[in-house]
């Protein structure tokens, strides 16, 4: 595009909007990758990570209920202990519970809420199991400690599938979250790659088109101020060349020197030539005295010859 062909006002305003666009172009590549890191973020933050402390809380009351029925069976003769231990059993259920309450109100996907069901099972099956025998054990129903020991080890059927689930989910939960940050660590190290690319070629751009502003508005002011020295010096020989190369104010003002160039010229040659006129009839008027003078004294001689013939006549 030739800057000349627009106004001076004009390749201000075409400078001005293209950093303006260059601008956005970089606050538009930065904003879409804070968005896209927050929105991962955002997942971590308010789905895995509690989501991974649901599940570790959820092995630790199942890890209770499981020592909570050990020390039921080691105090099978020691009332008060029972009653601890199954104080502790029932405690660590309600944490269960509520944990897996917690989980279905963050579980979203189909996956996630299978799962939930599944562990509900396995705890049920594992209630059921541990239920009788506490029971039984309050009663003093067992004659040995390894009788009712016998009894609660089927709790282990279920027992161990709902903490395999935990650990596995667990482990799960700690993978994706990793591999989220690792995405978003990569996204972050691209959106920065892409500004510094972004702003070094804003940059280059931006000095391009300042070097060819300048210098369009600049060339033709030195030639403007070169054309006006030589007039000044008496020279108006030399033509504005780019009078007419564009409709910008500089071209204007080339246009305007041109046309005084061509005036002066005009009258200075007018001037020449009314010179060259008053020359001639000064030369001619120089002739005409001289002429006039050579008859003046040729007629002075004959008037002199006159009178000396008169004188002669009177004597």
């Amino acid at each position: 595009m030739n800057l000349r062909q627009l106004k001076i006002r004009a390749r201000l305003l075409l400078c001005f909007a293209a950093m303006l666009v260059m601008a956005a172009v970089l606050a538009g590549i930065g904003g879409f990758g804070l968005h896209v890191a927050q929105k991962a973020l955002n997942g971590i933050t308010r789905e895995l990570i509690p989501a991974n402390n649901i599940t570790v809380g959820a092995r630790t009351r199942l890890l209770e209920s499981t020592a909570a029925t050990a020390t039921l069976v080691a105090s099978i003769y020691d009332s008060d202990g029972m009653q601890r231990a199954k104080a502790d059993w029932d405690k660590a259920q309600l944490g269960l519970d509520k944990a897996m309450d917690e989980f279905g109100a963050i579980a979203k996907q189909k996956e996630s809420q299978d799962n939930l069901a599944v562990f509900r099972g396995h705890i049920g099956k594992y209630r059921t199991a541990v239920g009788p025998v506490a029971k039984r054990i309050l009663g003093n129903g067992y004659g040995s400690a390894q009788d009712a020991f016998a009894d609660i080890k089927i709790a282990d059927e279920s027992f161990a599938p709902a903490l395999k689930m935990l650990h596995d989910i667990e482990s799960t939960l700690t993978t994706t979250s990793e591999t989220v940050f690792t995405k978003v660590d990569g996204l972050v190290k691209t959106i920065f790659s892409a500004l510094v690319m972004a702003f070094t070629a804003c940059c280059v751009i931006g000095v391009l088109l300042a070097v060819r502003l300048s210098r369009s508005i600049v060339e033709p002011l030195r030639q403007a101020s070169h054309l006006a020295t030589r007039i000044a010096d008496g020279d108006l020989r030399e033509t504005a060349a780019e009078a007419d190369a564009g409709p910008d104010e500089a071209a204007e003002m080339m246009r305007s020197l041109s046309a005084m160039q061509a005036a002066l010229s005009q009258i200075v040659g007018q001037v020449r030539e009314s010179a060259e006129s008053i020359q001639v009839a000064s030369s001619e008027v120089a002739s005409g005295n001289l002429d006039l003078s050579n008859r003046t004294e040729q007629t002075a001689s004959s008037l002199q010859q006159a009178a000396s013939s008169m004188s002669q006549l009177s004597g």
